[in-house]
């Protein structure tokens, strides 16, 4: 349903559809470690945060740009935002009633 609006097909645009914990989930030699930028929304529990963060942060490189929804959905959510390692910026304000992180890598 997330990719219900993009109609077009895009080289640089990889939906990954299934569960996010299961590496197969992503196309066949798709290089994780080239992302230049994460968008993470799934189960909003901190198990689910934390387990995302440890199994993609071999994967993250430096300057890639993370955007987290929902951190202000529960105090788990945001303190493990705010644990998060690199710069980054609370924009829900701007962009989501319930939270919404960005953050860049060290």
């Amino acid at each position: 349903m997330e990719f219900s609006f993009i109609k077009g097909e895009y080289p640089n645009l990889h939906k990954v559809i299934g569960d996010d914990l299961d590496l197969g989930s992503w196309p066949k030699g798709f290089r994780l470690e080239k992302t230049d930028l994460w968008f993470i929304d799934s189960l909003h529990e901190i198990s689910q945060l934390k387990a995302e963060y440890d199994l993609y942060k071999p994967y993250f490189k430096s300057g890639c740009v993370i955007l987290i929804d929902d951190i202000k959905l529960n105090s788990g959510m945001w303190k493990m935002w705010v644990d998060w390692e690199g710069d980054k910026y609370d924009a829900s304000a701007y962009l989501h009633w319930s939270g919404f992180g960005i953050v860049v890598w060290k």
